[in-house]
């Protein structure tokens, strides 16, 4: 969804995403009235607090929801510290990363 270059299948990715959850990665799932419109993934065996993924639906973007969810998280997670990566050419992704707080410290570059 976010142009990502990883060339796995809808099932590879289930099989990752369950080998995630078996570790000290957590998944919410995201609601609203009762209809799953996304999830958080986040890593609490990491210091700084790792947010490897965090989704919203297409249909459902852009309504508050991902402020919401994320200010959620924070709550859940007593405001511990946090980190995220995000593709240098997703500038919705980095407003929306910035918006809520986060700031750069890496640049991570790759020549193909």
């Amino acid at each position: 969804d976010e142009g990502s270059d990883n060339p796995m299948t809808v099932d590879q990715l289930a099989e990752r995403m369950m080998g995630f959850i078996t570790t000290t990665y957590v998944a919410w799932l995201i609601y609203v009235e009762q209809q799953v419109v996304g999830y958080v993934l986040v890593d609490l065996g990491r210091q700084p607090i790792y947010l490897r993924q965090m989704f919203i639906g297409a249909p459902y973007r852009r309504h508050g929801y991902a402020t919401a969810a994320f200010g959620a998280l924070c709550d859940e997670l007593q405001q511990a510290p946090l980190e995220v990566e995000v593709f240098a050419w997703n500038g919705q992704a980095v407003a929306f990363w910035q918006s809520v707080g986060f700031a750069p410290r890496v640049m991570q570059m790759r020549r193909s």
